[in-house]
């Protein structure tokens, strides 16, 4: 018996947590790379700064869409749901203003 994870709101949270990961991780390796090449502190922190500031910008801004899309269904939604309950007749005069 297989099992279908093809839900695609856990696939967005698990592509953001990947992502999220990725963008934390990266930083440290080339920190980490930057010390065994024997870079001082103030290189590394002034690289390392640049590389954190642009990857915190992406990461965030992949995040926000995912927060802001995922925000928009559950509305629309819920807002179907809320139409459907009610008469044709009012729906329609709902929708019409």
């Amino acid at each position: 018996m297989s099992q279908d994870n093809s839900n695609p709101e856990e696939i967005r949270t698990g592509s953001a947590l990947l992502i999220a990961v990725i963008g934390i991780i990266a930083p440290a390796v080339l920190a980490a790379y930057l010390v065994s090449k024997g870079w001082d502190a103030n290189q590394i922190s002034s690289v390392v700064g640049l590389f954190t500031g642009v990857i915190g910008t992406m990461v965030g801004a992949f995040l926000g869409v995912q927060v802001g899309s995922n925000g928009k269904k559950k509305s629309e939604d819920l807002a179907q749901r809320a139409l459907g309950a009610l008469s044709p007749e009012k729906a329609r005069e709902i929708l019409d203003k």
